[in-house]
């Protein structure tokens, strides 16, 4: 069909489910790294001062993670939450193993799932289609950043050693891409430099973090980066490989695609800033919550940092802060009476 659209494509190029799989991959990561950034300067000392000044010690503080884990030897920042899980490292290592073994053994091809083994080689000796291999190799580079993660928590390794492994498997998915659509349409080859584009400020991001660990608009950025480039990965296939993949030799669709990069760009920041205010507006509450209850002289504690208890504990706990309570009052009475 002329125009916008074309109905066939080949499916050795790629497939739509070659591209949404990383995609969700990087927005649920990123999404990850926003809310851990932004958790991580709301709930600092300084922070917290702007929220309640009276509170400066609440147990929301991320003070004990930086002294116990040592925040600034890490990749990652630790989750407010089982603080002693490596719950990135994991993640990573999980979302990059499944996405290595549905390239290695799952296949797309007229809109069908078969699985088959990837072959490098054609019977004559030939290469294959290498969007595999090159999807393999980018899963293998965060595979093994969260494998050198796990090796940090373990041994001692140099300074920055594994922020310099986070930040050469975004170098290494870079490179891949720049080069993925060197010989075919000018829309195909737009598309994957404006995802590179995502993919080196991943670069930059990754790279700072060796110099300030703790920098909200450097980790804030990163998530911005990683969620970037999973909404343009899901682009990419949808424009593509979608049910009426777009005719690559038509101007006016390279234009639209500039501008729809925009907006991806645009779309991302206001997210964020909502969520940033939504979050804000969530600790002042706590913050000013446990302020009241304090003044009536019941203990309070924030049951999602008190990992060391199990629910036992913590109902035994909730029943000792109404004893408390009960008890608060009938001293009140009597000291009136």
């Amino acid at each position: 069909r002329c125009g916008c659209f074309q109905i066939k494509r080949s499916h050795e190029m790629g497939s739509l489910g070659g591209h949404v799989l990383p995609g969700s991959f990087f927005i649920f990561y990123g999404c990850w790294w926003v809310f851990i950034s932004f958790w991580l300067q709301l709930t600092t000392s300084k922070s917290r001062k702007a929220c309640s000044s009276s509170h400066t010690n609440s147990s929301i503080s991320y003070a004990h993670f930086k002294r116990d884990i040592q925040l600034g030897r890490l990749t990652y920042i630790p989750q407010p939450f089982c603080i002693h899980i490596p719950f990135e490292p994991l993640l990573k290592i999980i979302l990059s193993f499944i996405g290595v073994m549905v390239e290695t053994f799952l296949s797309a091809g007229d809109g069908k799932i078969v699985a088959q083994a990837y072959v490098i080689y054609e019977e004559d000796g030939s290469f294959r289609s290498l969007s595999k291999l090159q999807h393999i190799t980018m899963y293998s580079g965060f595979l093994l950043s969260g494998v050198v993660d796990l090796i940090g928590l373990v041994l001692r390794l140099p300074k920055n050693t594994t922020k310099l492994f986070f930040c050469l498997a975004f170098l290494v998915e870079g490179i891949l891409f720049m080069f993925h659509a060197d010989g075919r349409g000018d829309l195909n080859h737009r598309l994957h430099i404006l995802l590179t584009y995502a993919i080196f400020s991943g670069v930059i991001f990754s790279g700072l973090r060796m110099l300030q660990t703790g920098n909200i608009l450097i980790n804030s950025g990163l998530g911005f980066s990683i969620i970037l480039q999973g909404t343009w990965f899901i682009q990419v296939g949808v424009t593509l490989f979608g049910e009426q993949p777009w005719n690559e030799d038509d101007h006016k669709n390279i234009s639209f695609i500039i501008a729809c990069f925009t907006w991806h760009i645009s779309s991302i920041m206001v997210t964020m800033f909502i969520f940033y205010i939504f979050l804000m507006a969530c600790i002042r509450g706590s913050v000013k919550y446990r302020s009241k209850v304090r003044k009536r002289g019941i203990r309070f504690s924030w049951p999602i940092l008190n990992n060391n208890q199990d629910n036992g504990e913590k109902d035994q706990l909730i029943e000792v802060e109404k004893e408390m309570e009960d008890l608060t009052r009938k001293i009140t009475k009597e000291t009136v009476t």
